[in-house]
């Protein structure tokens, strides 16, 4: 099958995906735009976002003290640019959004006096911790300090620390200092087994860990920038009305109450022609909702 051919199949096989019911298309869609949701993102929010907005990591946890565990609320993408950190969520659909969804955000990531988001370090930093390391986490005996006082450094310390656990003597491989934290991170998951073993899969946490200190070996501190929320929906409708209400924290575009996949389609032709992600992912999005039909 030539290259072209297969890209062509993998399109039908998520547009199909996508129509069959039970399938969860959101996850294979959510791969395809991993690279691009940040360009998108800026495409349509204008200065809004900053110029440099990149992606981070996924799947991240939200901090939530009723919870004991990795369970509860999770972010499809993290995004960062120089002042602010971008909690973004995908909906496929828009019957997804849900108004518990909804209050969840605004009771777990905004500062009621001010109407404007926590800080990363408040909400997503020290859940990461907590379920990494502490009395809580995987690895109880690693110490991550009071609340008020962990950082950046916190992150590293446990990530250090998870190499040198007591718990990988027998069979431990070293830090490399050649390689980023994320291929550190996946080199010890491969090793240690955790992506395949179900009873460890809490661990995967951990690459988690390695991506965001390579955010901050490359583009600077986290741990106190502000959180924004943005959403990704089929042809940008508003997910929540309250969301209007906290202009500092939920950014959409202008005329739109969200990010739409279905404006990405002409922007992702015409802006990365000659990139054949881009064009499979613009296929795609077509395929699924294009002609756009207006929400009644």
């Amino acid at each position: 099958m030539s290259e072209q051919a297969a890209i062509k199949q993998i399109k039908n096989w998520v547009v199909n995906d996508y129509f069959t019911p039970n399938i969860k298309a959101e996850v294979i869609l959510d791969a395809l735009l991993t690279d691009y949701a940040a360009e998108i993102i800026k495409a349509q929010c204008g200065d809004k976002v900053g110029k440099n907005l990149h992606f981070v990591t996924k799947e991240m946890s939200v901090l939530d003290e009723s919870k004991q565990d990795n369970t509860g609320a999770k972010i499809d993408y993290i995004l960062s640019d120089s002042s602010c950190v971008y909690l973004v969520e995908l909906k496929t659909t828009n019957g997804s959004i849900k108004p518990d969804q909804a209050r969840n955000y605004l009771e777990r990531c905004v500062e009621p006096k001010l109407a404007a988001g926590k800080s990363f370090g408040e909400v997503l930093g020290n859940k990461l911790l907590s379920i990494m390391a502490g009395e809580r986490g995987e690895f109880k005996s690693i110490p991550i300090g009071k609340e008020g006082e962990r950082d950046e450094s916190t992150l590293e310390n446990v990530f250090l620390g998870v190499f040198l656990h007591k718990s990988h003597q027998k069979d431990s491989i070293p830090y490399d200092g050649s390689l980023s934290y994320a291929e550190n991170a996946k080199h010890l998951i491969k090793k240690k087994k955790w992506a395949v073993n179900e009873a460890n899969h809490t661990r995967k946490y951990f690459y988690t860990m390695g991506q965001l200190l390579d955010e901050i070996h490359n583009h600077g501190a986290l741990w106190k920038k502000e959180l924004k929320l943005v959403y990704l929906t089929p042809c940008g409708s508003l997910p929540h009305e309250s969301y209007l209400e906290y202009d500092r924290f939920y950014i959409h575009p202008d005329g739109r109450g969200s990010v739409a996949l279905c404006a990405s389609v002409p922007w992702l032709r015409t802006a990365l022609p000659d990139d054949e992600c881009a064009q499979l992912l613009a296929d795609t999005i077509e395929a699924i909702y294009l002609p756009e039909v207006e929400e009644k």
